[in-house]
């Protein structure tokens, strides 16, 4: 009307019925992994069901599968192996392309032969070759006592950050940026920091990987996981257990006294710390009797690490060092107690 289009009128409805008869072994799942690749790199996807004869894959809204498999009933699924470079994409960006996978499961019921619907989709990017990360991570050396640092090396041809991840974690426990003009991320980390809350053996092993992280279009990505390098640690004190921190009270104001008591199964003096500083603030001679270092220290005298309004927060721990046939030895610090001091104002 006037030149405008103008809805008029709607009819009335009309009701279709749609059978689901492979519902009763509900919607197949698509897995692929890795998610991010390689376009040279291999990706495995899974579509999982309850039953079934074969499964097709599909990329984005096709019609049309761009493969199919045949179903093995004992793992209850269908695996595809495809190169990233050969996987059907939908979108470019840049130098990357992306996709999204979803599976159908065919199977037969009495004498029919049924079809699933669709899983839901995952999406996968592939990433071309010049932005391609060849990875390694290199230990300086492989056997560490409780007291070493320890140094890792990244090495990549391209990045901008490196993420560390300790046995197997998704979560790094160290990030740093990449140092473009030497090719790697270089790390420097207490072999306490590796152990974590692991607790005290003679020997420890830590398996330790790194991946690298490249800018896309303005958005970051990990490309790549190292492959693992394990390293061993040694904690000669073990036998004797993790020293234990008592701190009382826990709550005081700055001109009150606090005590800290370091309690271990031998030893020859203690070290305090606050936080994660590598430097104690204190040293006390150990006490074979009472198996114990003691430390009475004002609570305005104690280093803080966290302010809020008027009151002060730290974390004591402590370590203690003792003689082990011709050997100093030093064991792990003990796990940390919380102090919150109280200001005047």
């Amino acid at each position: 009307m006037d030149g405008e289009p103008n809805i008029v009128h709607y009819s009335d409805t009309v009701t279709v019925e749609i059978a689901d008869r492979f519902s009763k072994f509900g919607r197949p799942r698509v897995e692929v992994d890795p998610q991010l690749v390689n376009e040279d790199d291999l990706i495995r996807v899974l579509c999982l069901a309850g039953t079934g004869m074969r499964c097709f894959f599909y990329n984005g809204n096709n019609k049309m599968p761009f493969n199919a498999v045949v179903f093995n009933e004992t793992s209850k699924a269908c695996s595809l192996t495809v190169l990233g470079k050969d996987l059907p994409s939908e979108r470019h960006r840049g130098n990357s392309s992306e996709t999204l996978l979803s599976c159908a499961v065919e199977a037969k019921l009495g004498e029919s032969t049924v079809k699933s619907r669709r899983s839901e989709s995952v999406k996968v990017e592939v990433v071309g070759k010049e932005l391609r990360t060849t990875l390694s991570i290199e230990a300086v050396q492989k056997l560490f006592n409780i007291e070493d640092s320890v140094v890792f090396r990244c090495q990549s041809n391209k990045g901008s950050l490196c993420h560390f991840y300790t046995d197997g974690s998704q979560v790094p426990f160290r990030s740093v940026p990449f140092r473009t003009e030497y090719q790697h991320c270089h790390i420097s980390v207490s072999a306490e920091e590796l152990l974590g809350e692991r607790g005290s053996q003679l020997r420890t092993e830590v398996s330790v990987s790194c991946a690298v992280e490249l800018t896309m279009d303005g958005e970051p990505n990990i490309v790549h996981y190292s492959d693992t390098v394990t390293v061993e640690i040694a904690d000669r004190f073990s036998k004797f257990g993790r020293p234990r921190v008592e701190v009382d009270p826990q709550l005081v104001n700055e001109d009150d006294l606090i005590r800290v008591l370091c309690l271990a199964g031998t030893g020859m003096r203690c070290f305090f710390y606050n936080g994660n500083n590598k430097m104690p603030f204190n040293a006390v001679v150990f006490n074979e009797t009472s198996k114990a270092c003691s430390l009475t220290v004002l609570g305005k005298d104690l280093p803080s690490e966290r302010h809020r309004g008027n009151s002060s927060e730290t974390l004591l721990s402590c370590a203690v060092e003792a003689k082990l046939g011709e050997s100093t030895v030093k064991s792990r610090r003990s796990e940390s107690v919380k102090v919150e001091v109280v200001g005047k104002g």
